[in-house]
């Protein structure tokens, strides 16, 4: 009777352990969201954008006398494109002066989003920033120029951990990268402050599998978002 139970046995022993893995499967992503979601309260930049590119505009006459004038662009975190935005209808991006304090502030995630644009569009214009720079060779000059200009703001270890290590996801995430994070939500609470945040930036903030993100604001852009569990496209 016992070697006839012992088959059952092992049957019901393997299904337990199924049932078990399953459960250990579930509450090790339950725990990842939880972590994703404290990380982001921890770092405090959840209810505004700070994924920026700034780029110097090439200007003659009074203007350049005055003072130089950057375009700032903000970037969807999903995409990793330039969204249009601005206070304008025309949406090319918000006028800033290359003087202000909080560029200076805001220069270690707008210098990696440099890169990341570097990377992604290769000799192409973005729609967002067309109307500033008509050719490709203007818009290569003005991506090497806010690179350098961004450059000389960034402090020692982060300099250092971007040229060890060329990949931004690792820079992104990094503890080195957190204080120059912080420092850019401060200088963008500044920047947004007062302003509807989805009509001027062109994002909308959403969340899934723990990630909160301030993501393009298209249907087609939310929805690969959501698809995806809230990791970024490759």
């Amino acid at each position: 009777m016992e070697k006839n139970l012992l088959p059952e046995v092992n049957r019901n022993l393997y299904e337990v352990k199924q049932i078990l893995e399953r459960n250990q499967l579930k509450i090790d992503r339950i725990c990842l969201e939880m972590d994703r979601k404290l990380d982001t309260l921890i770092k405090n930049t959840h209810d505004i954008p700070t994924l920026v590119v700034i780029l110097p505009l090439v200007e003659t006459g009074y203007n350049m006398m005055i003072e130089k004038r950057c375009l700032l662009v903000f970037m969807c975190s999903h995409t990793r494109q330039l969204v249009p935005c601005g206070d304008s209808k025309e949406k090319n991006g918000f006028i800033i002066s290359a003087k202000r304090e909080w560029v200076k502030q805001v220069a270690p995630v707008a210098h990696l989003c440099l890169n990341i644009l570097v990377d992604r569009v290769g000799d192409a214009i973005p729609a967002a920033v067309g109307s500033f720079y008509p050719d490709s060779a203007g818009f290569q000059s003005a991506l090497k120029s806010a690179l350098s200009l961004l450059g000389s703001h960034l402090s020692d270890n982060i300099s250092s951990a971007c040229a060890s290590q060329p990949n931004q996801e690792f820079i992104l995430n990094s503890t080195v990268f957190e204080e120059g994070s912080r420092a850019a939500y401060n200088a963008m609470k500044i920047f947004l402050g007062g302003k509807d945040i989805e009509a001027c930036t062109g994002l909308v903030q959403k969340t899934a599998g723990g990630h909160t993100a301030w993501i393009k604001n298209d249907p087609e852009v939310i929805q690969s978002f959501l698809d995806r569990n809230g990791r970024r496209l490759e």
